[in-house]
């Protein structure tokens, strides 16, 4: 339907552009110059594939002998139950390997909010079932049509070079989460192409922004990924690490205001736990004591699914665990009767669904040596791991809350902008 309104205010040679462009970005799991014929590509992202047309210059792009540009009337637009373009065959022999984090639907409210002055909150903007109410605005004129259109293809240009993807050709144990951007490439007197890392410090980005995925699932959530387009779309140099890091300092910020403790503590804290331990422990080359901690604990653990530490990635974890049960198994160990010990900071964890399952109400030291793989999920489990895995309750209690202590005091610290020591 969005996609027929923009259309209909259109004339006959921007319709058939406009169409081609929607097609082509409507393909998520395909860099989107990819989606164009040769011809096109060069036209609209320049003869190194690697930079975008302007507004005018899209809409008096050559379109003539292109096999793609289909003008269908608007009434077969509104019948085709397909509401996502089919593959464009290409003469590249292209390796579709890459998975989008979010569908075309979403993709278009986040263009929206992206095009949006609106600073209040932002929920609505990306609400799936206000699409329609939320892009009627470009279907009033030519002018507005053609400008959403241009900036769909802008934004989807920006999407595809500095948001991740997953990549199915490094697919282990859930998620591999890939940053590259599209390189063309002159070979024998033949163009062809590959992907590489778009920053030196790829790594570090990647984690940042997985983190942020594997929290915010749910679309209407993905607050950030607008917010870092807009801020590209400005300019295309800016630091992403401090953009999405001060986002992320905000929520954490928010979250540590409301509580730490089990069940009200949020997903947010723990994962961004993770990111700084993996910022300073692990990407940082100074020696810190919560480095030389995790390295102590993660060798405690052994060498299971990770050969070392710079391994490690974010997964989809949902589930809050404690770490010493909050019923234990049979006469394993003696049950914490102190809820606030055992509901806070220093005894929660991120872990999968079926982690916490198999975990169950093992004590500490059982998890450890029977689910390592579980373990190694979270950079924080692992620092538990070594600290709360055994001793009197006395001992676990004086653990939990030392081990607390130290992890907020680095959250913290990072949330005031302060360097971990």
């Amino acid at each position: 339907i969005a996609k027929a309104k923009i259309l209909e205010v259109l004339e006959e040679k921007d319709r058939k552009i406009a169409a081609l462009v929607w097609d082509a970005c409507a393909d998520m799991d395909r860099y989107v110059q990819m989606s164009f014929e040769k011809n096109l590509r060069e036209q609209i992202f320049g003869n190194d594939w690697n930079k975008i047309c302007n507004e005018s210059e899209l809409f008096e792009i050559s379109i003539e002998n292109n096999n793609n540009a289909k003008e269908e009337p608007l009434n077969k637009i509104l019948e085709n139950k397909n509401l996502t373009s089919e593959k464009t065959t290409q003469n590249e022999n292209e390796n579709e390997r890459f998975s989008s984090i979010i569908n075309f639907p979403n993709f278009l409210l986040q263009v929206n909010a992206a095009m949006s002055n609106n600073t209040s909150s932002t929920n609505e903007l990306l609400y799936d079932k206000k699409l329609i109410d939320n892009l009627k605005k470009y279907f009033d004129n030519s002018e507005n049509a053609k400008n959403f259109i241009y900036n769909l293809l802008k934004f989807r240009f920006l999407f595809d070079k500095f948001i991740i993807k997953t990549d199915e050709n490094d697919k282990n144990d859930g998620e591999k989460w890939s940053l590259k951007m599209l390189k063309k490439y002159r070979n024998n007197n033949k163009d062809t192409f590959g992907y590489v890392d778009t920053f030196d410090n790829n790594k570090l980005v990647v984690t940042l922004q997985s983190c942020l995925r594997i929290t915010y699932t749910s679309p209407r959530a993905m607050e950030w990924i607008f917010t870092l387009l807009k801020r590209l779309n400005e300019n295309t140099t800016a630091n992403m690490q401090e953009i999405l890091e001060t986002y992320a300092r905000e929520k954490v910020k928010n979250a540590l205001e409301k509580s730490t403790s089990y069940p009200m503590c949020e997903r947010i804290v723990l994962a961004y736990l993770d990111y700084i331990l993996y910022r300073e422990c692990i990407v940082s080359t100074r020696n810190s004591e919560p480095k030389q901690k995790l390295q102590n604990a993660f060798e405690a653990v052994g060498d299971v699914n990770l050969k070392n530490l710079k391994e490690w990635e974010f997964k989809f974890r949902d589930s809050i665990e404690h770490f010493y049960p909050q019923n234990p198994s049979g006469d394993s160990i003696e049950c914490m009767n102190d809820d606030g010990i055992l509901n806070s900071f220093g005894n929660l964890a991120l872990v999968t669904t079926s982690g916490n399952s198999k975990f169950s109400n093992l004590a500490p030291s059982a998890k450890l040596t029977t689910y390592p793989n579980i373990i190694t999920q979270s950079l924080k489990l692992i620092l538990m791991s070594e600290c709360i895995k055994n001793g009197t309750l006395d001992e676990y209690k004086e653990a939990i809350v030392k081990h607390g202590q130290e992890m907020l005091s680095i959250l913290r610290y990072d949330v005031e902008y302060v360097d971990i020591e």
